[in-house]
């Protein structure tokens, strides 16, 4: 599953590319990177970095960085539940992935926000799996719908998980909160896959390793970064720096400390196990300075998007970005102007997952129908980078001299064979006249957004899991829960 584009936008020059490379490699060695995890530095001590104990940070030599991206896979397949809906994760294929993992669940027509439930996290799952565009639930990426405030917080993530999995058969992927909780979390699906081995050959989970910026690993996300790998699961990678604030207000300067700290999780993934499926994150932020909030909509988070998925591309590494995104509080011009520019952008620059569909506000929370808008901005997005057939058919020169001059095409075969395959047909935008779109009742975007959810939610249901699935996961989830809580 997936739409490939053939020739990706490049908004770098090689020149340009080749010298932000080589300051992200000076920066890795000369600053280095903190990684707060002994074992760690040990593995990096042992492969040729220059180690400092004290400090936990570990400067990384260009060669080691060269080495181990030699080796590092160019793509890799995710899976779910539904072996029909896996997606190829690399080269220049582009797929719109759907969740935003947020607390809070927007009301556009209301203007209010209410906590997010788990009834919310199943009902949007559902959503998501029955949406046509939407080919990932994150892998690469978050991919939770949201984050339900009505169950205990330390296992948040595995409730969150038990409902991907029970709600959707596309490929998933989503918080991990501890080393503890990322056990139970590969369990499950080592249960659904069948087995360890299974899981590892089509893996249906993966994890989003969170550095922060400016150069640091915390305990936390290594610690769980290692339980993945060493199964040979997906690790995405995705910093997020915020121009002048975490790093510096340049965008070059940006994009090399970005490509610095992602490289060097890259490293630490590949040399605890050679092979593990990686992703580069294309999550660099423009910090607003006017309001001091990041801004995931703007035209300066697009351009470093853009640039972000070229330099992915210049490592052969697959990328997933923060793209469909708006810094818009509701369903309005601003939403779908931001929304439409980010996923154009990081899709004509081959970005290979992007979203997350549905996110509103700059990580303010998620929005049913801002999700359904999404689906539809892909959709479109899909037709443009699919480009123009021009096979002999297409061309359709025996169609122009039979019509011939001064004729029509609307009762030619070759325009109803032909007209669903060259366009895109909205289900959801209107392009009615005034007097027709009056007749079937005049409404506008949000109206018909909030319908096409609710219909789906209502009438969507993905392949059920196997009865002794399903109670093995509810064990899982009771184990965990008597585990983590008692902690």
């Amino acid at each position: 599953m997936g739409t490939k584009i053939l020739r990706p936008f490049e908004i770098l020059s090689t020149e340009q590319v080749d010298k932000i490379d080589r300051a992200a490699m000076t920066v890795l060695m000369r600053v280095g990177v903190k990684m707060q995890h002994d074992g760690i530095l040990k593995i990096l001590d042992d492969a040729g970095a220059e180690v400092d104990y004290g400090q936990k940070v570990a400067k990384i030599p260009e060669q080691l960085v060269r080495e181990v991206l030699r080796k590092a896979p160019r793509s890799y397949i995710a899976y779910g539940r539904d072996p029909e809906k896996a997606c190829f994760i690399g080269e220049d294929y582009v797929h719109m992935r759907g969740g935003g993992t947020h607390h809070m669940i927007v009301d556009p027509i209301s203007k209010t926000t209410r906590p997010a439930t788990m009834k919310d996290l199943e009902d949007g799952t559902r959503l998501l799996d029955g949406l046509e565009n939407v080919h990932l639930m994150g892998n690469p990426g978050s991919g939770h719908w949201t984050v339900p405030q009505d169950v205990p917080v330390p296992i948040r993530d595995l409730y969150e998980w038990k409902a991907l999995f029970e709600n959707s058969g596309k490929p998933g992927a989503g918080h991990t909160y501890s080393r503890a909780n990322a056990r139970y979390i590969i369990k499950m699906a080592e249960t659904i896959a069948g087995s360890a081995e299974e899981l590892r050959s089509k893996p249906m989970l993966s994890y989003e390793c969170e550095g922060t910026s400016p150069l640091v690993y915390s305990t936390n996300s290594l610690e769980i970064m290692e339980e993945y790998a060493s199964r040979g699961l997906p690790i995405s990678f995705n910093p997020m720096p915020l121009t002048g604030a975490t790093s510096p207000v340049t965008f070059a300067g940006t994009l090399a400390l970005h490509v610095a700290e992602i490289l060097a999780g890259i490293v630490v993934a590949q040399l605890i196990n050679s092979g593990t499926p990686v992703a580069y994150g294309c999550f660099a932020c423009a910090f607003d300075m006017k309001t001091c909030v990041q801004s995931y909509g703007s035209a300066n988070a697009g351009l470093l998007r853009a640039a972000e998925a070229q330099l992915a591309r210049h490592y052969r590494l697959p990328s997933f970005s923060m793209a469909l995104t708006t810094d818009s509080k509701i369903c309005d011009g601003q939403g779908g102007y931001e929304m439409g520019m980010t996923m154009l952008l990081c899709a004509l620059s081959g970005c290979n997952s992007n979203g997350p569909g549905g996110e509103i506000g700059a990580d303010q929370g998620t929005c049913y129908e801002m999700l359904v808008i999404a689906d539809e901005i892909a959709g479109s997005v899909y037709r443009i980078i699919d480009g123009i057939n021009v096979s002999e058919d297409a061309l359709a020169i025996e169609i122009i001299e039979k019509v011939g001059i001064g004729g029509q095409y609307l009762a030619q075969a070759h325009t109803r064979e032909n007209y669903p395959k060259e366009h895109f047909i909205s289900t959801l935008f209107d392009s009615y006249d005034w007097g027709t779109w009056k007749k079937h009742g005049a409404t506008d975007l949000v109206t018909r957004a909030r319908e096409k959810a609710q219909k789906i939610i209502k009438t969507h249901q993905p392949e059920p899991l196997h009865g002794n699935i399903k109670t093995e996961l509810e064990n899982i989830l009771k184990d965990a829960e008597k585990e983590i809580l008692r902690k």
